[in-house]
């Protein structure tokens, strides 16, 4: 991951390598912290950056310990950090701060089994199964603000 000034192109800050089957998702950034997505081969992880240096923040990363998964993603979204992991349990589906990754709410089940697709300032979209193509939505937990 590279950060470039925007107006010449000039590289300011590069991330170490990450070592997976694709590249590093980007998941949203919030008070100078970038969240990222990794696929490893079998047990994809989470990991939080400094937005500055591109350097890990001391966050622990989300994911490959607690059930190996390449399905797991974060995302920031108006003030929420989504974690989400389609099949895994309520560790790797939650709503969290945004700063430091810790759970707010686990999600409510129906996404849990399903599949998050995004979120707005009210409600949480997903599939009703992971590879179902009907979207539903419901309104986001109060304990997720």
């Amino acid at each position: 991951i590279q950060r470039r000034d925007g107006a010449t192109g000039r590289l300011l800050a590069t991330s170490g390598g990450f070592v997976g089957v694709v590249d590093p998702a980007l998941g949203g950034a919030f008070a100078n912290r970038l969240w990222v997505s990794e696929a490893t081969g079998t047990s994809g992880y989470v990991e939080q950056l400094n937005a500055t240096s591109l350097k890990p923040s001391r966050t622990a990363p989300v994911g490959s310990s607690e059930q190996p998964s390449n399905g797991i993603r974060a995302n920031v979204i108006d003030r929420v950090l989504w974690i989400t992991d389609p099949g895994a349990g309520a560790s790797l589906n939650y709503c969290g701060d945004p700063r430091t990754g810790r759970p707010r709410l686990a999600l409510p089940l129906a996404p849990r089994r399903g599949a998050f697709v995004t979120a707005d300032a009210r409600r949480v979209y997903y599939l009703r199964a992971p590879y179902d193509n009907a979207l539903m939505s419901l309104q986001i937990p109060a304990g997720c603000r």
